[in-house]
């Protein structure tokens, strides 16, 4: 069994809802290593173990500053979804100031220091503890967008470019998809991501598509019936 977990940020004291306490993620987080098995896209699953994905959307810099030294000395490896046109190159801001706005906030700025700059990715995916994948080209709900090509596409290009290796996996912003986009983002990428709160069977779903169990103000891992019955719910309905 393969389950993969959505995070968004993590800060010392949580300023909104898709803030996480560091202090409770690096605790879940060495949980988790110490009981599961933990992968990243594609890599073999444990015949004893459940296996655990860990993801991290939009990139925030929260997660350069706090989370990834700790990825580093515990040698843990999450899957971090990238928005690049939310990314600078750089930032002379200090970290208190990219740290203290809000989600919302910090999406609606005309300028986003709040995000992890490029310089910052480089350096993070250049180690085996954070594995880029695309987040969308502007973090649009592609159900409604006017050019979901772009934002699937055009996302996946410039984060190879910038990075520097292969953009393999996709992330849907707020979970939102349809089936046209499903067969769009099946020609440019392995692995999709969506909101499911379901279990996974393996990287190959019946549905070709990876199911994320939202942890946004959790500090456990609970696993239920539920969980299971929304795969069989999915599956059958290929979504």
């Amino acid at each position: 069994m393969l389950l993969s977990l959505l995070f968004h940020r993590v800060l010392p004291s949580p300023i909104d809802p898709y803030t996480n306490s560091l202090e409770e993620v690096k605790k879940l987080l060495l949980i988790l290593k110490e009981n599961y098995h933990l992968v990243l896209p594609g890599q073999k699953l444990s015949l004893t173990k459940t296996s655990i994905c860990l993801t991290f959307d939009d990139a925030f810099y929260d997660f350069y500053h706090y989370l990834f030294p700790f990825l580093k000395e515990h040698q843990i490896q999450v899957v971090l979804g990238i928005v690049p046109r939310l990314t600078l190159h750089s930032t002379p801001l200090p970290s208190s100031k990219r740290l203290e706005k809000t989600s919302i906030e910090a999406f609606s700025q005309k300028i986003k220091p709040s995000f992890c700059s490029w310089e910052e990715l480089k350096e993070m995916t250049e180690t085996p503890f954070v594995y880029p994948a695309s987040h969308s080209l502007t973090h649009a709900n592609l159900v409604t967008s006017s050019n979901p090509e772009e934002e699937i596409i055009l996302s996946k290009q410039t984060l190879e470019k910038n990075l520097g290796r292969k953009i393999d996996t996709f992330l849907y912003p707020y979970g939102k998809f349809s089936q046209p986009l499903k067969k769009l983002v099946r020609m440019h990428y392995t692995y999709q991501f969506r909101i499911g709160s379901s279990v996974n069977v393996s990287w190959n779903n019946p549905s070709h598509l990876l199911y994320r169990i939202p942890m946004d103000q959790k500090t456990a891992l609970k696993i239920t019936p539920k969980h299971f019955l929304s795969w069989f719910i999915h599956t059958l309905r290929r979504r």
